[in-house]
């Protein structure tokens, strides 16, 4: 329900109908006028008086939606605004409002261009979509999906449809030359890794023996272009392989017309062709790979190098604002895989990669002596008197107490903890060493 209290404004009177995004207090409210158009307030900053300063602006439904959906950040829901921005300070009761610009407000008051809403974050998110009738629902087009099955069947083999349905520089039929081409070589190098996963182990520890292996991993672990349509922007990959794993009958069509779950893969335990496992995976990838919580349970099942590339595919798909359909159907086999990506997915896949890590825990015990030790940070360098190898880092808070005892005469026997820590989505190691043993030979 709106507050029945009217507050004029430069866009009518107005109703407050709940606030969108909450921190530590409210920052953006939503509130609509006589004719139910949404106008957002937002809180940008605190004067040097201490008072509360806030712009207030004209959005619609359309854009209001798109930003809950995910498809479009905080800053593009600003920069959509209809008309003027105003600013105010305090609250909305009795204000003043000045006409203003986003120039003048400045960068540094309004949100990066990468924030995306996050449902949790918000209040009366519920309320605000009943009031103004906005619902965040996907809508998944089956005509699509039909059309990918029917192409399947005319070419008698599994084909995984990339659908950009929305994005900058992309329309009907049309698609930016790099934006598109970075989409592919992204897929296409996810694919490959997916694909060595497949054939080598994620630790790639199983070797390649044979000519005839080698072929049909060359073959299977790259795809190619058979179809572009407009649609809005679509194109069709099949595999270059057609290798199967084993012979046996094919389950009923009505299989994946029963499944309504976008999930179907997960329904799915023996895969007949080599690609329906390949496109399974990267499409079960993305799905896992959008927080940190989710990763953590699969981060073992791939190699390092697969994790880099979900994170590259989408780095493009935020960056863009893209929103991608990601669909694959075997008329063989009857597998079937489906997924969608909004920005906000990707952002939060970038973000969940980038912030993953395996760690490793072993300890170093040897005969030492100190060459340096900073009493105010509690750093030390040590070097072994055994083989002369040299460790830095950090003493215990235990040792630290005691840290004015050590000199650089006398011989320890010491235990360094060290922490391997290799991050998944980056070629980078980080060691974390810590003195926790330290017993001086007399």
């Amino acid at each position: 329900m709106t507050n029945s209290i009217n507050i004029n404004s430069p866009f009518g009177n107005l109703k407050f109908i709940g606030d969108l995004l909450c921190r530590h207090y409210p920052t953006t409210s939503v509130y609509c006028n006589d004719e139910n158009i949404p106008v957002i307030v937002e809180w940008i900053d605190e004067n040097e008086n201490g008072d509360d300063e806030f712009i207030i602006y004209q959005s619609t439904k359309e854009t209001l939606k798109d930003f809950i959906s995910g498809k479009i950040s905080h800053l593009d829901l600003i920069n959509k605004a209809s008309g003027q921005f105003f600013s105010f300070n305090n609250g909305l009761s009795n204000a003043t409002f000045n006409e203003t610009n986003l120039k003048r407000i400045g960068k540094r008051n309004l949100p990066s261009n990468f924030s995306f809403f996050i449902r949790k974050e918000s209040l009366d998110i519920d309320t605000i979509e009943l009031v103004l009738e906005i619902q965040d629902i996907q809508e998944e087009d089956e005509n699509y999906f039909e059309q990918l099955k029917n192409h399947s069947r005319e070419i008698n083999t599994g084909l995984y449809r990339i659908h950009i349905n929305n994005g900058s520089n992309v329309g009907h039929g049309t698609a930016d030359t790099k934006i598109l081409g970075q989409m592919l070589i992204n897929f296409e190098e996810l694919y490959f890794e997916v694909a060595k996963d497949i054939f080598r182990g994620a630790e790639r520890v199983n070797e390649i023996t044979t000519i005839e292996d080698e072929q049909n991993f060359i073959l299977s672990s790259h795809t190619e272009v058979v179809i572009q349509e407009a649609a809005s922007f679509s194109i069709y990959l099949k595999s270059k392989g057609n290798l199967r794993y084993r012979i046996h009958d094919a389950p009923a069509e009505t299989i994946i017309e029963d499944i309504k779950d976008e999930n179907v893969e997960e329904n799915f335990e023996n895969f007949q062709f080599v690609s329906d496992e390949i496109f399974s995976n990267v499409n079960s990838i993305i799905k896992n790979s959008s927080d940190v919580k989710s990763l953590d349970r699969i981060k073992k099942s791939y190699s390092p190098g697969v994790f880099a590339k979900v994170k590259n595919l989408a780095e493009t798909i935020f960056t863009h604002k893209l929103v991608v359909d990601m669909d694959y159907y075997n008329p063989i086999s009857h597998f079937a895989s489906r997924r969608s990506l909004l920005p906000s997915n990707a952002h939060g896949i970038f973000v969940s990669v980038e912030n993953t890590s395996f760690k490793n825990i072993e300890n170093f015990n040897f005969r030492g002596k100190f060459t340096s030790i900073t009493t105010n940070t509690g750093h030390f360098i040590i070097q072994s008197v055994e083989d002369e190898s040299t460790f830095s880092g950090y003493f215990s808070d235990l040792l630290y107490d005691n840290i004015s005892s050590l000199n650089f005469i006398t011989e320890y026997n010491v235990v360094i903890e060290q922490i391997q820590i290799d991050y998944i989505g980056k070629s980078r190691t980080s060691y974390r060493n810590t003195m926790v043993s330290c017993i001086p030979i007399s």
